[in-house]
């Protein structure tokens, strides 16, 4: 099996929780969890009764980070070695956090490297790899396959009591030194490869992560000498695009950041060749921030739905509703609603919009836009949320809100970018 993943008693799997809270973490942050360590101590002087993650989150506040909506998540899942409880946080001074106790050990403070909070709530998804190249991700009675599409274990791996797995016919057959060759894994049951017959291997899901290389940081002392300054005064650092470029960008380059004094708004951008030296530098003109996302859903005459989006408010997605009319022949009706942060996982009732008569039988048009949404429909309530933007289907496939009623139909639709100003009949 995998590095992380053991297999016993023929079929029980176990994943290895220091190898799972590896995948998702940075460096320790040492002088915080030393910190964190002498303040919770003193703090179970006075309160005896507070758990670890409980004193966590005291000092989070007294330190002024911003906690993460969702609170401590807790994971005791049967296939986990020891139970493992996450506080996740931003620290002004060192960018994100994940405060992580395994357990119920005194927590290790650790920079959060994932790009999706989503990644710290995926426990039980595995991959089956096979030697003949063939990979599957597996999560309880689904799989997803290398080029996203979705079936069932029993459909790819037989409807057997145990399957993925199949009986060792090595164990099952008398040894016999001058014929058999003894079983490389005698006391487990192997996932046998449905194409090639080999044995394959069970890993951990593979998990998105940013680098850990910091960016470099200049401040311009003398405002003469930083011709940006005037046509960039509304630039806001916290744009959304902005830090991800930064992010992408530190993949491939060593990055140095111009800032003003004081202000510490962005002027210039020097890009470094990490190979050879050569280097340029990008000037920050000015910045765009949605401030309330919403999604414009499109059904078209064939009752196939799709959304354009995010719109900076519902009045720009009516907007871009009539400019789409004109360009396209085939809209039906379009809806104009919230677009929920996947990152939060509770959804507030704001977020949900009465369902139009012209949603009542429509499925995801094919698409290829690698942005995707998540659709959910309540027929009982007859409302409709939206919730993104995700970097794909299966990524919108995997979010699971807290709450979430069992009547919710859930719809994936491609995410089409926000429509400009001057659409022409080019537009799918």
């Amino acid at each position: 099996m995998g590095e992380h993943v053991t297999v016993e008693l023929g079929h029980h799997v176990t994943i290895d929780a220091r190898g799972w809270v590896a995948q998702r973490v940075g460096d320790d942050h040492t002088e915080l969890t030393a910190s964190l360590h002498d303040w919770g101590r003193l703090q179970h002087l006075t309160y005896t009764s507070l758990d670890w993650i409980t004193r966590a989150e005291l000092w989070c506040r007294a330190r002024g980070y911003d906690i993460g909506e969702s609170g401590p998540v807790l994971h005791d899942h049967y296939q986990l070695s020891a139970p493992v409880t996450i506080l996740l946080a931003v620290a002004d001074d060192h960018s994100t956090i994940a405060i992580v106790s395994i357990d119920d050990e005194p927590p290790t403070v650790y920079r959060d490297i994932t790009t999706d909070e989503g990644y710290w709530y995926q426990v039980d998804s595995l991959d089956i790899v096979c030697g003949c190249g063939r990979r599957w991700n597996w999560t309880g009675d689904e799989l997803i396959d290398a080029d996203g599409a979705a079936t069932t274990v029993a459909a790819v791996f037989g409807d057997t009591p145990h399957t993925p797995f199949t009986p060792c016919p090595d164990c099952a057959v008398p040894v016999d030194d001058l014929t058999d060759t003894l079983c490389p894994t005698p006391g487990v049951d192997p996932i046998r490869c449905p194409h090639c017959g080999q044995r394959c291997d069970l890993e951990l899901a593979a998990v998105a992560t940013y680098p850990q290389q910091r960016l470099h940081a200049v401040q311009v002392t003398e405002p003469a000498d930083y011709p940006g300054e005037q046509s960039n005064s509304a630039f806001d650092p916290g744009n959304r695009a902005y830090l991800r470029w930064q992010q992408l960008l530190a993949e491939h380059f060593h990055v140095v950041v111009w800032s003003t004094e004081g202000t510490g708004r962005p002027g210039f951008v020097t890009l470094e060749d990490r190979d050879g030296g050569d280097a340029f530098t990008v000037a920050i003109l000015d910045s765009v921030q949605v401030r309330d996302p919403h999604v414009l859903l499109t059904i078209t005459v064939a009752a196939h739905l799709l959304a354009y989006g995010p719109f900076d408010g519902a009045q720009a997605a009516v907007s871009a509703a009539q400019r789409l009319a004109r360009a396209r022949t085939d809209i039906r009706a379009t809806c104009p609603v919230p677009l929920h942060d996947f990152r939060q996982r509770s959804l507030p009732d704001s977020v949900w919009r009465a369902i139009p008569s012209a949603l009542a039988d429509v499925q995801p048009a094919p698409d290829d836009a690698p942005g995707a949404a998540l659709i959910l429909l309540d027929r009982v309530a007859w409302r409709v949320a939206a919730v993104g933007p995700f970097p794909g289907p299966a990524a919108a496939e995997r979010w699971q809100p807290a709450g979430e009623p069992a009547t919710v139909e859930r719809l994936v639709v491609a995410l089409q970018p926000a429509l400009p100003a001057d659409l022409t009949t080019a537009v799918r």
